[in-house]
């Protein structure tokens, strides 16, 4: 009984092995070939698209070399040209009374945006602590309500509102100058062509 045991024993065994073996899981894949990149240096197939490509993988075009290139111009700003260091640039006339210019503070720049509103620009020396500051406690004085502040680094915001008039202040270095741009966007809240929900 033994014997039969260890008989039947090998013999499920081997059916094993002989069903495993046939397995293609199994089978040995060839390594994929070599590739050469552009630059000459050899590396071996990763799976994944290469970022770089040979010359010959591009669009060939029959462009002449001596052709002309033709370059997108930017559009102009809102306000037209920008003005040279000759013109001098004017705080508009509808600048709200009540909204003070920080000291010393040269207008450089003013953009008409979307629904009347208005943007003037100010170079200043101070930094954005004193201009943040300055705001905020003056244009309390003045009876405008803070509705949002922001002090950051190089980097600050506050939006006031009073009766339908809304101005908002951003104060950022600029790089090229080192000097705190004051961006004063106002303009009056028109109502709703429907009713808010």
């Amino acid at each position: 009984m033994q014997m039969r045991y260890g008989a039947t024993v090998m013999a499920v065994g081997l059916a094993a092995a002989m069903a495993f073996s046939s397995c293609t899981c199994q089978r040995d894949v060839p390594d994929p070939p070599e590739r050469t990149s552009r630059l000459g240096a050899e590396r071996k197939w990763s799976g994944l698209p290469s970022r770089d490509r040979d010359e010959h993988d591009l669009p060939q075009r029959d462009i002449p070399r001596d052709m002309p290139i033709q370059r997108a111009r930017p559009s102009a700003l809102p306000t037209g040209k920008p003005p040279t260091s000759e013109e001098k640039v004017e705080i508009p006339e509808d600048f709200p009374a009540d909204v003070p210019v920080f000291k010393d503070a040269e207008v450089f720049g003013v953009q008409d945006l979307a629904a009347g509103a208005k943007n003037v620009l100010f170079h200043t020396d101070g930094d954005v602590p004193e201009v943040f500051n300055f705001y905020k406690n003056s244009m309390g004085g003045e009876g405008w309500d803070v509705k949002q502040e922001y002090e950051q680094g190089n980097q600050s915001f506050l939006s006031f509102e009073k009766d339908n008039m809304i101005t908002n202040m951003t104060v950022a270095r600029d790089p090229q100058t080192g000097k705190q741009v004051i961006a004063v966007m106002y303009y009056k809240q028109q109502p709703l062509d429907f009713e808010e929900f």
